[in-house]
């Protein structure tokens, strides 16, 4: 029997996208990863996971809460996960820009709500995927059985340091999602694009298209992050919006993280600054 594992993280920091405009946000955060898996006689891997989360900000009151539960088995190339699940979308490789501070509106690709790992349990959804992984090849399917059923899949391709991706999303509410995918590294840098339409997301219940572009630049245990992204029609966020994060390594699993992100969208966040301490062990 593998021990129970438990992760701790903390952030600190100036997180302007829970508080109202020209106003600062002080939120700090502590998540405990539970994670036990075991073994069977026939050599299928078995297990859970489970998060307990607490957060206390300016701008919104003290929460706590565990996190619905998620059960997997594993065979050979072959994983089924059930329960408190991230859809095929939310999975998709390069869908957002990956970036480390959250408050700096890096964005996803995917305008119309999707089915991720909810840390908090009354945001979980019931569901399963099944992942299917061998020699660069990676097939990704999911199901969630809630008010707006989805069906979601992705196929991935990595080779030579770059991965490709494309997946769809079809959901009963007619909010469906296409989505492609490509990253890679060039030596000096790792970059990435994607793009997504997004059914019935535009103000007159047209199709929402968004495209977004990131690079990270490693200077030792520095890194840089910039971003750009554009979407177009969308009733709250048309036009498009930038940022750049600076990520740095201080050891022991610290890091010290700043970014800055603009967007001219109708009733946006404006400008957003950031500061965070994120420290795990």
């Amino acid at each position: 029997m593998h021990p129970i594992r438990a992760h701790i993280e903390r952030k600190e920091g100036k997180e302007a996208n829970v508080a109202p405009k020209n106003e600062t946000n002080l939120l700090s955060r502590l998540n405990l990863d539970f994670t036990a898996v075991t073994q069977s006689d026939a050599g299928i891997e078995f297990g859970g996971f489970a998060r307990y989360r607490y957060n206390q900000s300016d701008a919104a009151i003290t929460s706590r809460d565990v996190s619905g539960g998620r059960l997997h088995a594993v065979m050979g190339p072959v994983t089924l996960q059930v329960g408190n699940i991230a859809d095929a979308i939310d999975a998709l490789p390069g869908r957002s820009a990956g970036t480390a501070a959250i408050p700096t509106l890096n964005g996803s690709v995917a305008i119309n709500p999707i089915v991720g790992f909810a840390s908090q349990a009354g945001g979980a959804v019931n569901g399963a995927n099944l992942q299917y992984s061998m020699a660069g090849l990676k097939v990704f399917l999911s199901a969630t059985d809630s008010d707006n059923e989805e069906v979601a899949g992705h196929v991935a391709y990595t080779m030579s340091g770059w991965t490709v991706a494309a997946g769809a999303l079809d959901a009963e509410d007619g909010h469906d999602i296409t989505a492609l995918s490509v990253m890679g590294d060039l030596g000096f840098a790792t970059v990435g694009g994607a793009f997504a339409r997004n059914a019935n997301a535009g103000p007159a219940d047209d199709d929402a298209d968004k495209v977004r572009f990131h690079a990270n630049i490693p200077f030792g245990t520095t890194s840089l992050i910039v971003w750009g992204a554009d979407e177009e029609p969308n009733g709250t966020n048309d036009g498009g919006s930038f940022g750049l994060e600076v990520a740095h390594d201080l050891g022991g699993g610290v890091k010290a993280i700043g970014g800055y992100s603009s967007s001219a969208a109708v009733n946006d966040l404006g400008d957003v600054v950031s500061a965070e301490i994120q420290f795990a062990f």
